[in-house]
């Protein structure tokens, strides 16, 4: 999972500079003067903390602050116990750049995040480990960086990188001891509006 996090980030990277010139002014066209404000997004990529896919959802009441929640949908798109980091979490964007090919917005988020090693009970467990030993949830804080480009009609096309930290104090009496810091890097790309 972490090389397809690499290749996805090179080739974002590796984008801008491999756009012609004609083509680049067709897109400075195409942006607009004023940044898009996304007031709700769904994404869909790989993560560092789970062996499947990881699904966001994010609200934002102003394009500074949003609320965001991550995970691999265990509880309702599959039901196999592989351990995996769901992140909840509050985003702040420090401020929207202007690029040939879209919006970068670099961001700070914090928040907590739950590890679960098989299937998982009700709620959140901070001052210990779940009854079945399988989840504990802790705070964490991170970094983001993404990429807005406006399509049509108030719809923009995101990818976003995150990395952070989550901290996980009761972690060593799960089930499988695992370490207290964990952690995680992650590329998503989805539609926001």
């Amino acid at each position: 999972m972490s090389k397809v996090i690499a290749w996805l980030l090179c080739g974002v990277l590796l984008a801008a500079p491999a756009v012609h010139a004609d083509e680049r002014l067709a897109l400075e066209a195409t942006t607009a003067r004023e940044p898009p404000t996304t007031y709700v997004n769904l994404r869909l990529g790989g993560s560092t903390s789970s062996r499947r896919a990881e699904l966001c959802g994010e609200v934002a009441p102003h394009w500074r602050v949003s609320v965001e929640g991550c995970g691999s949908g265990r509880e309702f798109l599959h039901h196999e116990a592989n351990p995996e980091l769901a992140h909840f979490r509050a985003k702040f964007t420090f401020t929207r750049l202007r690029t040939a090919l879209g919006w970068l917005e670099p961001r700070a988020a914090l928040g907590f995040a739950e590890f679960q090693l098989g299937a998982d009970d009700p709620g959140f467990d901070f001052t210990s480990v779940n009854r079945t030993r399988t989840a504990t949830s802790g705070p964490e804080a991170g970094a983001a960086l993404r990429w807005s480009v406006p399509v049509v009609a108030g719809f923009e096309l995101l990818v976003e990188m995150n990395v952070s930290l989550a901290v996980f104090a009761f972690a060593p009496l799960l089930e499988t001891p695992q370490a207290v810091l964990q952690p995680s890097a992650s590329v998503s790309a989805g539609v926001g509006f």
